[in-house]
């Protein structure tokens, strides 16, 4: 493939390349190209590749070329929101002398093709320029950079004289005219509110410089009133510091590498809009959780899947498991991702407002590493789905910096190392490991991760988009980006219906239905749906049938079928409690195994109480036995057959008032039978009780 001087080269999305960003091409020289970056806010020199290497990239696609066989260098340009070049005709006197002595100056320089591989020449051709005619050795360096950019275009020589008399820029205070704008206050009528703030927040209380600024201006400040500056606040930091006051921060607190790292683009590169590339990334929180039946035990380290939106730097999905990082884990982790996030928050405790979280979508591609989860047959179906799976290199975490920097972000927030049973990631001897302090459950890290990831949402992006109208709005979140660009770069997300998402991305598995409900997994699910529609009746009692189910192995307490007309049925676990603490399968397997457990230290510490019981049983069942066998040795009739209401009745009365009643043995003249009955009814041997109780009462 023949390239072009000029032609624009950039690498595709879906490969890797080794180089990174839009180029252009400007030449070459034996065995080496020059290019030069196009997408560099500052201008930089040219520099050199292979040409053997840059040929094989564009001949396996790994690099694009502009398709359009004319480079039109301001279409291009403008692409990447560079200002269009003036135009010669537009210029007045002074700015076409000054256009006409830096072309004269410059051509020479440009035209010379063997400067591009040669930097030590050119710095000498430039200081000689310089010298010679009297310009400075950066505007030539400037200049020379200039016409390359734009593509060997003599406009690049034009003067800009635009920015000369401007406002001061945040980047370069010391320049242009005092911005009066934001009136400050002085530093001694905020004195005592920046030393307090100053110790409290930052020295004392973790917080991150950024985080008590901003905490300061909320707390003690409306947007009416003049506010105390940054500046000021470091000062005050600073003299109190002076003062032998130091920060005090947990030790486990993570810091990145020192190491500088040759930049060769961004994550962003050629990314056109929101949903085109979402970067998924599993980690250990390194904070031990305790069981929800008891804080006393410890249970194990949560591990989090992220997934974030490449282009806004948005946090599209997450899920927080005490599961090793699995396929299963995986696809919660994209549940999560298509799901109205209202009613993702509302499981854990959390009330979203209005559009404060606007991501229900599925990418074009999802960017991950090497694990098992994305590497074993499993993961083959995710093509299905309408999602490319493309695999970072291994050991390249900078593949995927993205999700990289957000879970960085995630454990370098402010207070975060301090939270009870947090440790360090590799402990050295004797160092807390974090089990002592656990004090957190499940539930409870499950909503402070979501509450984390909410604020780091409403952190402003990296970059905004030039098609922006600063003037119209307010403030620009990632979540605001996200929206922005869902409205207005539309095209590279799928969203899809909940049934959708139960059918593809949920867990196939199979559960058996009796008469009492569906069991699955030792739990018992019911569902008013199934029972109008007759499943439990066809189920007899002792005997079961099998059905297709679909499950969540973050969500136990719901699963899910579909009917012969494909009708999607939710089933409810049956526990009252599971219900209330939405618990994953595996706490209610590790729920189930303790249960069990004590239930067999349960009969083991109460089998010596149940044996004695069952002793005494005996003995009073074998005394009763005795003692019926003597009696029956005194009469012949069996006194059970004979008289049985009677009977009844005076151990009835004998329980209530045993004083007043008298054995039937011993005779009693109000019980003698009258003539001619052999004895009274039942009725009338009880009025004569009673009254015989009255009468004993007065």
């Amino acid at each position: 493939m023949e390239l072009e001087v000029n032609n624009v080269i950039f690498p595709s999305p879906r490969g890797s390349s080794l180089l990174n960003g839009w180029n252009r091409f400007l030449g070459r020289n034996c065995n080496t190209a020059a290019l030069i970056k196009l997408d560099n806010k500052i201008l930089k020199c040219p520099y050199l590749v292979p040409w053997e290497s840059l040929v094989d990239e564009l001949e396996t696609g790994n690099l694009v070329r502009m398709s359009s066989s004319e480079q039109k260098v301001d279409q291009c340009l403008q692409l990447h929101g560079s200002k269009i070049l003036r135009s010669v005709d537009t210029l007045n006197d002074g700015e076409a002398a000054r256009f006409r002595k830096l072309s004269d100056v410059m051509m020479p320089i440009v035209s010379n093709s063997d400067l591009l591989f040669n930097r030590l020449m050119r710095a000498n051709v430039f200081e000689d320029a310089a010298e010679k005619n009297s310009v400075h050795i950066m505007t030539i360096r400037r200049l020379y950079y200039r016409y390359f950019f734009f593509g060997c275009d003599k406009r690049a020589f034009i003067p800009d004289y635009t920015k000369r008399g401007g406002p001061q820029c945040r980047s370069d205070k010391f320049r242009g005219k005092p911005n009066k704008d934001n009136q400050r206050v002085l530093f001694k009528d905020v004195k005592s509110l920046l030393f307090k703030v100053a110790d409290q927040d930052y020295l004392r209380g973790g917080k991150s410089f950024d985080r008590t600024y901003q905490d300061m201006l909320l707390l003690h400040f409306d947007s009416l009133t003049a506010v105390p500056s940054e500046d000021q606040l470091r000062y005050a930091i600073r003299l109190l510091k002076r003062q032998n006051r130091t920060r005090i921060t947990a030790n486990d607190r993570l810091t990145r590498a020192s190491a500088t790292v040759k930049t060769t683009g961004s994550s962003r590169d050629n990314v056109p809009g929101p949903g085109f590339i979402f970067e998924i990334d599993s980690t250990n929180l390194q904070i031990y959780a305790v069981s929800r039946f008891g804080r006393r035990r410890v249970v194990g380290q949560p591990v989090l899947y992220l997934v974030v939106d490449v282009w806004s730097g948005c946090i599209v999905g997450f899920t927080v498991s005490l599961q090793p990082p699995s396929y299963d884990m995986m696809l919660s982790t994209l549940v999560c991702c298509a799901r109205d996030k209202n009613d993702v928050c509302r499981e854990i405790g959390i009330n979203l407002k209005p559009g404060e979280w606007p991501c229900n979508h599925l990418p074009l591609i999802l960017r991950s590493d090497r694990g098992s989860e994305y590497t074993s047959d499993k993961a083959e179906p995710i093509a299905s789905f309408g999602i490319e799976l493309a695999m970072a290199p291994s050991m390249r975490p900078d593949r995927k910096g993205v999700v990289e920097g957000k879970l960085g972000e995630l454990k370098n927030i402010d207070q975060f190392e301090l939270l009870p049973g947090r440790h360090k990631k590799n402990p050295k001897r004797r160092d807390p490991d974090g089990k002592k302090k656990a004090a957190l459950t499940i539930d409870e890290i499950k909503k402070i991760i979501g509450l984390y990831i909410l604020e780091i949402n409403r952190r402003p992006p990296e970059e905004a988009p030039y098609e922006l109208d600063f003037n119209t709005i307010s403030r620009m979140t990632r979540s605001d980006m996200f929206k922005w660009g869902i409205e207005n770069c539309s095209g590279y997300t799928q969203e899809r219906d909940f049934t959708w998402i139960v059918r593809n991305l949920m867990k196939r598995d199979f559960a058996k239905v009796t008469a009492k409900g569906i069991s699955f997994r030792g739990m018992l699910y019911l569902s008013t749906r199934m029972a109008e529609l007759g499943y439990f009746n066809k189920a007899k009692p002792g005997r079961s049938y099998d059905i297709s189910i679909y499950i969540d192995e973050n969500r136990a307490w719901e699963i899910y079928t579909f009917s012969k007309d494909d009708e999607l049925m939710a089933a409810m676990i049956k526990s009252p409690e599971a219900k209330m603490n939405h618990p994953t399968f595996a706490e209610m397997w590790a729920y189930r195994k303790d249960k069990e457990a004590l239930d067999k230290a349960t009969k083991r510490e109460t089998a010596r109480d149940t044996y004695e019981g069952r002793k005494k049983i005996a003995e009073i069942t074998k005394n009763a036995k005795k003692q019926l066998k003597e009696e029956a040795q005194e009469e012949k009739a069996h006194p059970s057959k004979q008289n049985i209401r009677a009977n009844r009745y005076d151990e009835i009365n004998l329980i209530e008032a045993p004083e007043n009643i008298k054995r039937r043995s011993i005779p009693d003249e109000n019980l003698k039978p009258q003539e001619g009955n052999e004895i009274d009814s039942a009725a009338e041997i009880s009025l004569k009780i009673f009254k015989n109780r009255a009468t004993d009462i007065v």
